[in-house]
């Protein structure tokens, strides 16, 4: 789950090959590292938050 909302960050941030929609808007700033780190971590935290609840 943390790993597809990562790809799925990083997929709106490229600016390599194609630019993504938020690269574009930023004038082709790559943001690929810290966007995937910061959704990943997001959603890790929120999963073993939740994992951690129910056990």
């Amino acid at each position: 789950m943390a790993l597809a909302g990562d790809v799925t960050a990083s997929a709106l941030s490229v600016s390599t090959l194609c630019a993504g929609p938020v690269a574009r808007a930023l004038a082709g700033v790559d943001l690929v590292l810290r966007a995937g780190l910061v959704v990943a971590s997001a959603r890790y935290a929120t999963l073993a938050d939740a994992a951690r609840r129910r056990a």
